[in-house]
């Protein structure tokens, strides 16, 4: 996804309470495990400053869950980074706040990507919204990010090709209710059959074409059977 933006950012140390000192020397060290790509050490290092400390204050542990997104982002999980990046929105700082927004997007983004190339029509239009939302919630918060900009686009666009899949796979349903109004049924179940793959994840959004689709196709099948069947006790 162009204009990716991971940010890797420090509590100011006015900000640091004694109680978090050990949390943020665990979080510096991550960073540089971070920054040698080496994003696994990184992460057990913040989970483990997440964890072992009970009364972490919110501007740190909004840090470390924040981070946690990052490193499990750039280690190819976006539905992890995206459980992260949502807890580390309980921050009431709006930086943090700015960047964990556009980052929940990317990792939604991508997710919605992975689903739509296993066939998850609905999955994939849901995360492809979800990742608009928060695009535009990054954008409220700094309205002069031409990122956040792009990316609310890009993402309106991958909802546009799921629609336009969707239209695709109804327009096929109607071909093949026209074979059958026109008593085609061993074309149309030969059509149904080809069709049904695609056509049946494009309509996940519109579950009621979908039973038609289904319906239709095996009633037809059934026919299609029953023609090229010859009589029992017929000669061959």
């Amino acid at each position: 996804m162009k204009h990716l933006l991971i940010f890797l950012f420090m509590l100011a140390g006015a900000a640091i309470q004694a109680d978090d000192a050990v949390a943020v020397r665990q979080l510096r060290d991550a960073v540089r495990w971070y920054d040698r790509q080496d994003y696994a050490r990184g992460l057990e290092l913040l989970e483990q400053a997440l964890t072992n400390r009970a009364s972490l204050t919110e501007p740190t542990r909004a840090l470390l869950h924040y981070n946690i997104g990052v490193g499990h982002y750039r280690l190819s999980r976006p539905e992890e980074a995206a459980r992260a990046f949502q807890a580390a929105l309980r921050t009431t700082d709006l930086g943090v706040q700015r960047r964990t927004y556009f980052n929940l997007g990317n990792a939604q983004y991508q997710t919605a990507r992975q689903a739509l190339d296993e066939g998850d029509i609905v999955r994939a239009f849901k995360g492809f919204q979800s990742a608009q939302t928060n695009f535009m919630s990054a954008l409220r918060l700094d309205p002069t990010d031409r990122d956040a900009k792009v990316n609310v686009e890009l993402s309106i666009l991958g909802q546009q090709r799921i629609l336009e899949l969707v239209a695709m796979a109804m327009m096929r349903l109607e071909q093949g209710a026209t074979m059958v109004d026109a008593y085609q049924f061993i074309e149309a179940a030969r059509w149904f059959q080809d069709q049904m793959p695609v056509m049946s994840k494009a309509l996940e959004l519109e579950p009621d074409k979908k039973k038609a689709l289904e319906t239709m196709a095996e009633r037809t099948a059934g026919v299609a059977e029953i023609l090229v069947t010859p009589p029992e006790g017929a000669m061959p």
